[in-house]
């Protein structure tokens, strides 16, 4: 019987998604497309043995029904397809420099033929100690850090269904603690999801600090500028603080119609469908967390700039090589904005080293990057969040979880889906990233973990 039974589920499980392919195509394109774009970028950005196409990103927990699609993998122009037995494939294409991006609206053709304008080379400095350069040595020995202790607290955070990949401990400036999954390394980009948020608050900051930008800004998009139309009273420190009042539900359950899946895998323009939201509430009245508005931001930041050529070059060249994270990659969509909610690739250590840059006050090695103020900005609440968890992009309190003794006042955190952080502790000068593949809530309790890192300072 077990065996029959065995056997027979996987039908099941096919005959649900041919099912699900005929009668609700959205729903069908929406997860073909989700795993179009995971392998792509696992494999030609991460470098990741895909195989098949059958890697836990998108075949375990509630992902398990991904793997009866069919993926073709075509190596010589680096695209990967998925569908139902070839029904309405979803294409995602991977270029050089630049990511993966989703064929949406547009054919895998024409992407490739789009102005490349790939991310600037960059050189970096392999003899050099971390962070100046990338050569790490663990210390045997700190003062006041016990560190066998830190160490077998990082063993035990890869002793679970948490699914752990990374680990790395900063303390003052240097890496004191680092571990990788097997399969993982030092030296493979892994994606951030949502900590792409802060990194689009420091592309802000800059153009704030450059007078290109100012948070009292209002009138921000074309698309808002029709006489009467009461998005033109949104400010940058609204959408900073997501408190801008547009509508958008941040819903990660399977809804091909929900507001996350249109824009990330439905849609080839994240920012266009994001800003052609109407208001629920009057501006600055109401806090909603929205991955929609750091796609508006995106935007705001081309049009900023107004020279593709100097976008695409902006973060590299302002933020990513003068702090050595020469690996970050923050992948476009099909319209060649970045997607600057959730599609950024960086190495464990180049994730640290984004969390050194604000655990530093935004100066690094002398040289100031954010503008000054800008991190106590960044980690303020907003005032319209009741709970008081959520900064400016960034979160101040992890939402669901605790720790015990309270973390101590000032830290803040980027955070992202399945499990992503890096959590900031200016004043104690320590950064913790733990990079994973947590499917299911509550599996993986970051600020428990950042107090167990505490424990073992004096």
């Amino acid at each position: 019987m077990k065996a029959f039974l065995k056997r027979f589920i996987p039908i099941l499980l096919i005959a649900a998604l041919v099912w699900a392919g005929w009668a609700n195509l959205p729903y069908l394109e929406m997860v073909a497309a989700y795993k179009a774009k995971s392998l792509c970028s696992a494999a030609y950005v991460s470098g990741r043995d895909i195989g098949n196409g059958a890697i836990a990103d998108v075949s375990e927990g509630p992902l398990e029904p991904l793997k009866f699609l069919t993926t073709k993998i075509d190596e010589a122009d680096k695209s990967i397809s998925v569908s139902l037995f070839g029904f309405r494939p979803s294409t995602a294409v991977y270029r050089e420099g630049i990511g993966s991006t989703l064929a949406i609206g547009i054919s895998p053709e024409e992407l490739r033929s789009q102005t490349q304008h790939p991310r600037p080379d960059f050189t970096s400095a392999p003899d050099k100690l971390w962070p100046q350069g990338n050569h790490v040595i663990l210390p045997s020995e700190v003062a006041g850090l016990d560190l066998l202790k830190l160490n077998q607290v990082v063993d035990k955070a890869f002793d679970n269904q948490a699914q752990t990949r990374a680990v790395v401990v900063v303390s003052d400036g240097r890496i004191v603690s680092e571990k990788y999954a097997t399969g993982f390394s030092a030296g493979m980009p892994l994606k951030g999801w949502s900590m792409a948020k802060g990194v689009t608050n420091a592309l802000v900051g800059i153009l704030v600090r450059d007078g290109k930008l100012s948070l009292k800004d209002q009138s921000l998009l074309t698309e808002w500028s029709s006489p009467g139309d009461p998005r033109a009273e949104i400010s940058l420190d609204h959408l900073m603080r997501m408190s801008s009042g547009l509508r958008f539900k941040e819903d990660y359950s399977i809804d091909p119609e929900g507001d996350i899946s249109m824009m990330l895998l439905r849609t080839g323009n994240a920012a266009k469908f994001a800003a052609a939201k109407t208001l629920a509430k009057p501006p600055g009245t109401f806090f909603q967390y929205s991955s929609g508005t750091s796609n508006i931001l995106s935007l705001i930041i081309r049009r900023t700039i107004n020279n593709d050529a100097e976008y695409y070059r902006f973060p590299y060249r302002e933020l990513f090589h003068p702090i050595g994270a020469g690996t970050a990659l923050i992948e476009r969509d099909a319209s060649g904005t970045f997607v600057g909610s959730s599609f950024l690739y960086a190495i464990a250590r180049d994730w640290a080293r984004i969390g050194l840059l604000f655990a530093n006050d935004g100066v690094w090695e002398g040289n100031r990057i954010l503008p000054e103020g800008w991190v106590d900005y960044s980690r303020t609440p907003t005032p319209t969040d009741p709970k008081g968890e959520h900064g400016a992009h960034f979160w101040v309190k992890i939402q669901g979880q605790s720790s015990r003794p309270p973390l101590p006042n000032g830290i803040f955190h980027m955070a992202g889906h399945e499990g992503q952080f890096v959590s900031i502790l200016p004043e104690q000068k320590l950064v913790v990233v733990r990079l994973g593949l947590t499917l299911e809530r509550g599996m993986w309790n970051q600020e428990k973990f950042v107090g167990q890192v505490l424990s073992c300072f004096e």
